[in-house]
């Protein structure tokens, strides 16, 4: 199921059954095996969330609009990754 203002970039895949988040915005030539939560920018690679959506990327606003608009995500660390250890 794909929700109201997604944008799909082109050559990418998604597999049935997997739901898109409304304003999720999902990186050209990626391959969709789960669901992607609403306002996400999925990128590559491998496909994972690069960021939050905060302006949709439709024809209502502008691209530096939603480029601005954007907020990274930060990686959790796990126990390998602590400085320090």
């Amino acid at each position: 199921m794909i929700e109201k203002d997604v944008y799909i970039g082109p050559h990418c895949i998604i597999l049935p059954g997997v739901k898109i988040g409304e304003g999720a915005v999902v990186q050209a030539g990626s391959v969709i095996t789960r669901v992607v939560p609403p306002f996400t920018f999925l990128g590559l690679p491998p496909p994972e969330p690069l960021g939050r959506v905060t302006v949709p990327f439709t024809h209502h606003h502008e691209y530096y609009e939603f480029v601005r608009g954007l907020r990274p995500i930060r990686k959790k660390r796990g126990p390998s990754q602590e400085s320090g250890d």
